[in-house]
């Protein structure tokens, strides 16, 4: 009886030292998106595609579905698919749109990053090849601090797992 009890313990101080797995969301073909505190992936609707699309509507000629929805108290992350669209493609549709961007990075090849300003909104367009998938990140904050910390490119990219 003392063995079941000291296995007991121990499971339970075992349990209770493990830290918390980290939240993700699988996309597709072993790839994941890393939640982090706060965030929570939700049904999309048709109110969420309707800022996606608000967001994306100089795409008038990519199809992009929006395909996952992730929210927060201060910020929403949309997760769209380019279909049949090159990242050179995109970064040449949002250089012709985006007046004034506050970041614009690319290799036309590999990955799109661009951070604006847009009524009262700071967004930030994060668009990656992986394994021959090309996902697009699309992120809408209140505040210039949370966009630049939470959805830099750097951060963004490390969001991004491969199992």
């Amino acid at each position: 009886m003392k063995k079941v009890i000291a296995l007991l313990c121990s499971t339970m101080i075992l349990c209770a030292c493990t830290s918390k797995k980290e939240s993700e969301i699988t996309l597709f073909n072993d790839i994941t998106f890393k939640l982090i505190e706060g965030e929570r992936s939700v049904n999309i609707n048709a109110k969420a595609k309707e800022n996606f699309h608000f967001y994306t509507s100089e795409h008038t000629s990519i199809q992009m579905p929006l395909f996952k929805n992730i929210e927060s108290e201060y910020y929403t992350i949309y997760i769209g698919i380019p279909i049949n669209t090159s990242i050179k493609q995109l970064a040449a549709l949002k250089s012709s749109h985006i007046d004034n961007p506050l970041s614009f990075n690319t290799d036309e090849a590999s990955y799109l990053y661009i951070s604006h300003y847009n009524r009262n909104k700071y967004i930030s367009e994060y668009c990656k090849k992986i394994d021959n998938n090309t996902i697009y990140v699309l992120t809408v904050s209140h505040t210039p601090e949370t966009s630049d910390t939470l959805f830099n490119m750097e951060a963004l990219s490390k969001r991004f797992n491969q199992e």
